[in-house]
């Protein structure tokens, strides 16, 4: 999943899925701050630090671009990490030759990480500086990326090989990979030791890691409804939410009986 530059950052109070379509004027939901954010380069997924009150937003390398009879010339930008206020939207920073499709921060580390290419980075929160590079298989290309703040992990999804890279967020160290069978996109967890991770490709479905012996232990297909890229989890009623490009398709991760079941 990958989308075009941002030309603006939209502040809101919440959303829910059922007002994703419309959002009403006199609804209880209203924009609260639009800011520009300007410059060249594309950006995927946008992170909210809730912790450390940060908003990160990847962007994209451009080459330059002649003028033409209805556009003036471009030049070109280098890849970034941009970093904003998350309460106020004002920029706080940028980490220069960054990029990726996205970035995560594990609070209790201190370390923010990038899917970055050809190699995800590692960064201090605080001072706002590249750490390191980290290593990764064959054929490997980052895409989605998430933290599981429960064990300080960091899973980064890799679209070539259909897998998951595990690295530890304190070190940067690789912790192993995991096969999935399918694209992945989004991907979240319960903080109880289970990992959710949306497949992309139909017939998609949603595959669940058990994050201590980081396998695979069940995948629950979405048939016609497949094309999925979002995923989030309601952890109080247990219901994982997905995005798919047909419809969107919710998902009882556990019940009394046991059983799992998922519906439209």
């Amino acid at each position: 999943m990958r989308r075009n530059a941002f030309l603006c950052i939209v502040m809101i109070v919440l959303f829910t899925l059922a007002g994703l379509a419309q959002v009403s004027s006199d609804g209880p939901y209203k924009v609260l701050k639009t800011v520009k954010v300007g410059g060249e380069g594309g950006t995927d997924y946008i992170y909210a630090d809730t912790v450390g009150r940060r908003l990160y937003i990847a962007r994209g390398a451009t080459q330059a671009q002649a003028a033409t009879d209805t556009r003036p010339a471009v030049p070109a930008s280098e890849k970034r990490l941009t970093i904003f206020d998350l309460d106020t939207l004002a920029s706080v920073g940028v980490i220069p030759g960054v990029g990726g499709n996205g970035a995560t921060v594990c609070p209790k580390t201190g370390h923010g990480f990038i899917s970055d290419h050809p190699q995800p980075s590692m960064f201090d929160v605080k001072t706002m500086k590249a750490i390191k590079t980290i290593e990764v298989p064959e054929r490997f290309s980052a895409d989605g990326i998430y933290c599981d703040t429960s064990s300080d992990r960091v899973y980064i999804g890799s679209h070539p090989t259909k897998s998951l890279l595990v690295v530890d967020a304190k070190d940067g160290s690789v912790l192993g990979n995991v096969d999935l069978g399918g694209t992945p996109e989004q991907t979240v967890g319960d903080g109880k030791g289970t990992i959710y991770q949306v497949l992309q490709e139909r017939p998609g479905g949603v595959a669940v890691v058990d994050a201590k012996t980081m396998k695979v232990t069940a995948t629950y297909p979405f048939g016609d409804n497949g094309g999925c890229n979002g995923l989030a989890l309601d952890a109080k009623n247990q219901i994982l939410f997905a995005a798919c490009s047909v419809v969107g398709v919710a998902i009882t991760t556990a019940s009394r009986s046991g059983r799992r079941n998922s519906s439209p």
